[in-house]
């Protein structure tokens, strides 16, 4: 992950405040003495906990973020900057008073804090016109502390009792107060080299450490298995690791119209004691002044999350998992504001982890799942996948006199993965054309209206085995036909509108509108009531105001 964050203003001491339903949030930035640096800072606090307990999940997030810049030009050749990206969320899910008792998090108690931070110094050289170097120098730490609490593992709750009662005598069934550390250092080098072109060379080293203590005494109750408490597990350990990679890339225009940008990269991957030598290699052609082609191609590797990894002894047989990667599209620039483009990709997975235990599932089917218990179990290196599509884009850039701006973008495209069976199932983000226009129209000089609109064609889900699930008194897949349904397409459209005024010679904006003017209940997901063993379907959030206030100073 590369974190980059804008200077501040190095000639005026100044900020901004925005409060609306997203949340509070502030920036103020400056300049240093004599134009040798700038400063900036941010926080961010969600708010809805300040009008509410209960957002109907059981009780409200709470999210603070900080983010601070700080530049200084050491000489005209050199420069350095400090950042720091910093989070803390915490958020209580789970039965209340005033819980609809056929949801299913009406049978949980789950209490979750996490605690985030990065923080990076940089020192930038440049030699002249032959080019230019990086040095940094990055430490980041994450901790996470979660329990869940199951009231339907031994039965239905007495209802007689209060909420409070029913809660402490319900069954721990997941906990996890786990932290992961990184120190890295990198050297990023470009120069300019005559008859070589443009060369492009680099180094790094990240030292990992993990500290786990995470444990599911019943295993999984998820939908992947028949039978109940499946894989157990108990992790109390402390793990370090290195990772270290080298590049080596040169771009030169082998034509006046054609350039080739050719490399090598090298991984090791000191978990899973793994070396990785990958290619890559780029083509750009100008076909005319505003017409461009461009093709590149490469592959990549990642390694498995290190929780999956340490979960179980068998799964320290992984190994990085592979993608090979085609790509290929035109780009039009008849304008210094307009831009349409058109990209074909193959994308082909390998070594990807799938399941042991359950021949047709692969991780890459299992979505975005927030029960981490239900998706950790055994694992080998033996999936396969593909994913091919093709992207077209429309974009009309923001002016200061422009009366509108807006992006049009549509992607049609195709997913398979396969688990140990080697069969290829669509894949849970499997979304055969995805559709999304924003824009801004500005009405006077005081009114701009805005607007996004967003549709995806039906997402690929697993249907419940009724019988299964009936006799379990919980949601059992159908694992014969993984991803074989689609739910109802997904539609949505925001609207916006901004009023500014001027306040003091400062401006300040107020804005209001709605999410999902349409009041459409778009389907995300298909679960099952264990209170009244039978299933239910879920849906998204209706109508939503919005309502806030942006002040520049």
């Amino acid at each position: 992950l590369q974190v980059s964050l804008r200077e501040g203003d190095r000639t005026r001491t100044g900020g901004r405040v925005t409060f609306g339903f997203a949340g509070l949030g502030a920036i103020a930035e400056g300049g240093l003495g004599a134009s040798r640096g700038s400063w900036v800072v941010s926080f961010r606090r969600s708010v809805l906990d300040w009008v509410t307990d209960d957002t109907g999940i059981g009780g409200v997030p709470v999210l603070y973020t900080f983010n601070g810049k700080l530049t200084y030009d050491v000489s005209p050749r050199d420069r350095v900057w400090l950042l720091n990206v910093s989070g803390v969320d915490r958020v209580r899910l789970g039965l209340t008073e005033d819980s609809d008792l056929n949801e299913e998090l009406s049978n949980l108690d789950i209490r979750y804090r996490g605690r985030r931070y990065a923080t990076g110094l940089n020192w930038q050289r440049t030699f002249g016109a032959r080019g230019i170097g990086l040095f940094g120098v990055t430490y980041s730490r994450a901790a996470t502390d979660q329990r869940i609490k199951d009231l339907l593992k031994n039965g239905l709750p007495d209802t007689s009792l209060s909420v409070e009662d029913q809660l402490a005598r319900a069954t721990e069934v997941f906990r996890e107060d786990s932290t992961e550390s990184e120190f890295g250092a990198k050297y990023d080098l470009t120069l300019n080299v005559g008859w070589a072109g443009k060369v492009q060379a680099g180094a790094s080293v990240r030292r990992l450490a993990a500290d786990y203590d995470a444990a599911s005494p019943f295993g999984s109750d998820g939908p992947y298995f028949v039978a109940p408490d499946q894989n157990p597990f108990s992790l109390r350990q402390r793990e370090t690791s290195t990772l270290g990679a080298a590049y080596l890339q040169v771009s030169r225009n082998v034509s006046e119209r054609l350039g080739v940008t050719v490399g090598g990269r090298v991984d090791r991957f000191g978990y899973l004691s793994a070396w990785r030598v990958v290619p890559r290699v780029g083509l750009r052609y100008q076909l005319s002044p505003t017409l461009s082609a461009k093709a590149s191609g490469g592959r990549y590797y990642q390694q498995p999350f290190t929780l999956f990894v340490s979960a179980f002894p068998e799964n320290r047989d992984l190994r990085p998992f592979r993608a090979d990667h085609v790509v290929a599209g035109l780009e039009w620039l008849p304008g210094e504001v307009t831009r349409f483009s058109v990209e074909a990709y193959d994308k082909r997975y390998a070594e990807y982890p799938v399941s042991t235990g359950v021949p047709s599932l692969s991780l890459a089917n299992i979505g975005d799942t927030f029960a981490i218990r239900d998706v950790l179990f055994p694992l080998a290196s033996s999936g396969t996948g593909y994913s091919r599509g093709v992207e077209l884009l429309a974009e009309r850039k923001q002016q200061a006199d422009a009366r509108w701006y807006g992006q049009v973008n549509v992607a049609v495209s195709r997913t398979r993965h396969a688990g140990l069976d080697g069969v290829l199932r669509p894949g849970s983000f499997d979304y055969p054309v995805v559709a999304n226009l924003i824009g801004s129209y500005r009405l006077t000089g005081r009114w701009d209206i805005g607007t996004r609109v967003s549709y995806l064609a039906g997402r690929p889900y697993t249907p419940t085995d009724l019988a299964a699930s009936t006799a379990g008194r919980r949601q059992v897949y159908d694992l014969d036909r993984v991803n074989d349904s689609r739910s109802p397409d997904y539609f949505r459209v925001d609207l916006r509108v901004d009023r500014r005024f001027t306040i003091n010679g400062q401006p300040v904006s107020l804005f209001f509108g709605a999410q999902n003017v349409t009041n459409r209940k778009n389907v995300s997901g298909y679960s099952w009531d264990r209170r009244n063993n039978a299933p239910r379907v879920l849906e998204q959030l209706g109508l939503f105001p919005i309502l806030g206030l942006d002040w520049k100073f």
